[in-house]
């Protein structure tokens, strides 16, 4: 993902996520006891956690981090992957808070392992600038946000119903948008910005 502008940078929210794997593999590769019948939970997926795997009371295994053993997505802070790791690996079914990269570039990554890997998630991407003052963000075709973000003007009434700003303020029928019958609804927009979606796993 790349900003519309070398001075932006790109957050990513997700708007739906659901990354696991049902049937765990062991941290060393081998099988774990009773394997196929220790589904991974995702409601307890802690991505700041990491630790080797424990023996439950039940005597299933469990992980300190779920990730490690199935399905995850990963950002970078750059272009590709060789770019710093934004965060822990993230996996389950909460939606992440919103990922923001530091430059104009943003990578996301996506691996499924372990079996019947569970894979869905929506989520959209924008460009922005922040620390604007009233009279900076007036001098480019920027969007003043309430929580001090700059978004390009074709985000705001856009149509899509999308939050670009975060707060609501780009898609508000009160002023500064007023989007009620009095932008361009449906019009093409020309601003960086997208949707993404789960949909081509990469195996590991």
């Amino acid at each position: 993902m790349q900003a519309a502008s070398p001075r932006d940078k790109v957050q990513f929210q997700f708007r739906f996520f659901l990354v696991y794997s049902l049937l765990r593999l062991a941290p060393s590769g081998g099988s774990l006891p009773n394997a196929t019948r220790a589904p991974l939970s995702p409601e307890t997926a802690r991505p700041s956690q990491r630790g080797p795997g424990q023996p439950s009371s039940g005597g299933d295994w469990e992980l300190q981090d779920p990730c490690n053993a199935g399905s995850f997505v990963q950002f970078y802070d750059g272009r590709d992957r060789a770019a710093e790791p934004l965060g822990f690996p993230l996996c389950g079914k909460s939606i992440p808070r919103p990922i923001l990269s530091t430059g104009n570039y943003l990578t996301l990554r996506l691996v499924t392992r372990g079996q019947q890997p569970r894979v869905d998630f929506v989520g959209d991407f924008t460009s922005f600038r922040l620390g604007f003052s009233t009279s900076e963000c007036s001098e480019e075709p920027y969007f003043q946000c309430r929580n001090s973000k700059c978004i390009p003007m074709s985000l705001v009434c856009d149509g899509t119903g999308i939050d670009n700003c975060g707060d609501g303020s780009d898609q508000a029928a009160h002023p500064p948008a007023k989007c009620r019958g009095q932008c361009g609804w449906g019009e093409p927009r020309e601003g960086r910005q997208g949707r993404g979606r789960g949909s081509t796993p990469e195996s590991r």
